[in-house]
């Protein structure tokens, strides 16, 4: 062999090609990271998406909105540099991330309506399906303005951890980004009744340091993982399940909902239609309009808790019924792929 011989680096036609040659992935999917270097509520669902391709043999390209891959052996390709018949679809989790590529593209609708902004309504109507996250509102105003189709549905949702009930532990979990508030804010309700708790020993705060660090319930960072936030709500032993104004008026949901049913425990929430819709009286809710009165109400409810603890584990079990029968992850995300192979076959 001559040592002196040049290294002949692949091209990026044939770095593609070799991978997909060989690879053993039943097919792939992209994902959309739409906030770079970002540590939120997508950043957990990413995780968790990815550990059930893992799991499925299925391939996950994550991408910047430059469509820039970031993992995998084609980590720095562009997207369109790969043939559209190797990517079953791309996922959009959020609308700030646009069809922008050759790639079949779907719109997780996972945001109310009324975040959007006119040009972002815009090019969510430019996507090639939608999935659909249970809310009417939502869906329909979609379909009044789009006629791509629905592929299934996907939810905020988890499927691993799914921890056994308990009950035992009083202390109400809360886990937010703890958006900067205004006299207009969205989220004013629930900032309101956070420090109206803050002093008491009922509650524990979780999220970024420098969102959270000047508050005395709170404990601290939970690692982007997918799976350690159900843990820590487990040892809480409550979940406060708090919506945004307009999470309330469209009904839609965020992560918390699931993530406590993960965990299960008792779920303390505020009435957003989606909560009344499929779970019924089997959740504990807060009127949140006033904090005082709302704090009263949780109190209230770690006595039942205590005095009524084969009432409270039947409601927890019928949580975890419906949990378990409409919104695993996995269960939607296979679903979904399998939806879309029928028609791009």
């Amino acid at each position: 062999m001559n040592i002196n011989s040049p290294i002949v680096e692949k091209t990026t036609r044939e770095i593609i090609e070799d991978y997909f040659k060989n690879t053993p992935k039943r097919c792939h999917i992209a994902i959309y990271a739409p906030f770079t270097n970002a540590r939120n509520a997508e950043l957990e669902m990413i995780k968790r998406l990815e550990n059930i391709c893992n799991k499925h043999n299925i391939g996950c390209f994550i991408l910047y909105n430059n469509n820039i891959i970031q993992n995998t052996e084609l980590i720095g390709i562009h997207i369109d540099e790969i043939d559209t018949s190797h990517i079953l679809f791309c996922l959009s989790l959020h609308f700030c991330s646009p069809k922008t590529t050759n790639h079949f593209t779907l719109l997780a609708l996972w945001n109310p309506i009324q975040f959007y902004s006119q040009e972002a309504l815009e090019d969510a109507y430019k996507m090639d399906g939608y999935l659909s996250a249970h809310s009417d509102y939502v869906d329909n105003f979609i379909k009044s303005k789009s006629n791509k189709p629905f592929f299934g549905y996907l939810n905020t949702s988890t499927n691993s951890p799914i921890l056994d009930l308990t009950l035992g532990r009083y202390n109400c979990f809360y886990a937010g980004m703890n958006w900067k508030i205004s006299e207009d804010s969205l989220r004013n309700r629930i900032y309101s009744l956070i420090k109206y708790l803050d002093d008491s020993p009922i509650l524990s705060c979780y999220g970024l340091t420098e969102c959270w660090k000047q508050y005395k319930s709170y404990r601290g960072e939970i690692p982007f993982d997918g799976t350690s936030i159900i843990d820590k709500i487990h040892q809480c032993g409550i979940c406060l399940v708090l919506s945004s104004s307009l999470h309330i008026d469209e009904g839609i949901c965020s992560c918390r909902i699931f993530e406590g049913l993960a965990a299960g425990v008792p779920i303390i929430a505020d009435k957003n239609p989606f909560f009344e819709k499929w779970f019924g009286d089997n959740l504990f809710y807060i009127d949140t309009e006033d904090a005082m009165v709302a704090a009263g109400q949780i109190y209230d409810y770690i006595d039942y808790f205590k005095s009524n603890p084969e009432e409270t584990m039947a409601k927890m079990e019928n949580c975890r019924k419906v949990f378990l029968e409409n919104f695993l992850l996995d269960r939607q995300l296979l679903e979904v792929i399998e939806n879309v192979k029928k028609i791009r076959a």
